[in-house]
């Protein structure tokens, strides 16, 4: 992801007389617009749904191929503090790592190896690093994946005997045109294809403008909550709060 730097100082309030209390609550006030911006605060109502991870949310959600939930909400923001003023925003990596897919879907280029490439490569031959690509005689899921039961459906047929009903075949086939891949013995001895493997699988960024949108997020919403809780917290601490 992108780097987000904001001038504190362009952001201060300038019609107003600065006093010592101004001083001493800048850097609370400071983590607080900067935790509002990234994630909401309680303390400003609507923050959370004008955050970053909001916006990084919604565009996970229009921009992916039916993400899961867990993937489309895959994003967390830890929490800044007057000792420590900066948030980061990653992929979340529980119960499960986020960010070999997330990050791919922003800088794009070649897909992770999935657990099956790697189970069914070792079930037979398939040039290194291959990707297996699914053909549409693979059974999705409702977010487009290949169905979990089948896949492993496929995985035990790689153990029974080559050319019987329901055998998988790991490879190139002999005698044959046919690509490498991850083939299922049908009648007759008949190979369908379920997976073709790719020696690469480029796909496109569809979250490439993410770190702008935070970006402009960060820009239009960090002043003006760093300038309302400034006021709030000198407030506070002048009616001794």
């Amino acid at each position: 992801m992108a780097s987000i730097s904001l001038d504190i100082q362009s952001q201060l309030p300038r019609a107003i007389k600065w006093t010592d209390a101004h001083t001493k609550q800048l850097a609370f006030s400071v983590s607080q617009a900067l935790n509002a911006t990234s994630k909401g605060l309680r303390q400003l109502p609507g923050s959370n749904q004008r955050s970053i991870l909001k916006d990084l949310q919604r565009l996970s959600q229009r921009q992916l191929d039916r993400p899961k939930a867990a993937t489309a909400t895959g994003w967390f923001a830890t929490t800044a503090n007057k000792r420590n003023l900066e948030v980061l925003i990653a992929p979340k990596n529980k119960p499960w790592d986020r960010a070999r897919y997330l990050v791919g879907n922003v800088k794009g280029g070649s897909r992770p190896l999935k657990g099956y490439d790697r189970v069914f490569a070792s079930r037979g031959e398939l040039p290194a690093g291959s990707r297996l690509v699914p053909t549409r005689n693979v059974k999705r899921d409702r977010y487009g994946n290949p169905r979990r039961a089948l896949v492993s459906k496929l995985i035990q047929g790689t153990a029974l005997p080559p050319g019987t009903r329901g055998a998988v075949f790991v490879g190139k086939p002999p005698n044959s045109s046919k690509p490498f891949g991850v083939y299922q013995t049908r009648a007759r001895g008949q190979l369908r294809a379920m997976f073709i493997a790719k020696p690469d699988t480029n796909y496109p960024a569809p979250l490439r403008n993410l770190p702008r949108y935070a970006a402009a997020r960060a820009n239009q919403t960090f002043g003006p909550y760093l300038r309302k809780m400034l006021d709030i917290n000198v407030r506070n601490q002048l009616a001794g709060k």
